[in-house]
């Protein structure tokens, strides 16, 4: 069973450095992931655009080289693949016209390729249900090194599976 305790105001670590006062495209590129109860979109800006864009930044921090194009949609196709997303996803602009699930596997998707260590999901259920949310986590990191942290009211409760990697807040 899940741990469950009270926790105050707090300095917040990943890897034994402190990130609280970090700006996000920093906190990003340190392997923390932050999906947004609702998606924006990013009219003008397709999702091949942004992804790549965003894997490259995490590769040059990491002292690698950047993907090429063809690198870049292979993996990317991989990705979409295994969540079962349509290709044509990527010419899209970022969750332009996207329902509210379809929103939800794009953020996936972005989670899939960025690879982070730490994922932070706000409202996992608006758009997508839990247990097909965690599914999808589970595709996208079979092996279990990704620690999920879900965001929400009480619909975390009683999930099962990740449970050693599942961290839920409420309030």
């Amino acid at each position: 069973a899940p741990l469950t305790r009270e926790v105050g105001r707090t300095d917040i670590f990943l890897n034994g450095e402190r990130v609280d006062g970090m700006e996000p495209d920093e906190r990003a590129r340190k392997g923390m992931f932050l999906g947004f109860q609702y998606p924006v979109e990013i009219p003008g800006v397709n999702n091949a655009y942004l992804l790549k864009a965003a894997v490259n930044a995490k590769r040059k921090h990491q002292g690698l080289g950047e993907v090429d194009a063809f690198e870049f949609l292979k993996l990317a196709r991989e990705k979409m693949k295994v969540l079962g997303m349509d290709p044509k996803f990527l010419n899209r602009g970022v969750n332009e016209g996207f329902s509210g699930g379809e929103k939800k596997r794009n953020e996936i998707l972005q989670m899939a390729m960025l690879e982070p260590e730490l994922a932070i999901l706000d409202e996992t259920d608006s758009g997508l249900d839990i247990d097909a949310l965690l599914e999808i986590a589970r595709r996208v990191d079979p092996h279990g090194g990704l620690v999920v942290a879900g965001v929400g009211h009480g619909v975390l409760v009683g999930v099962g599976g990740l449970d050693e990697h599942l961290v839920a807040l409420a309030h």
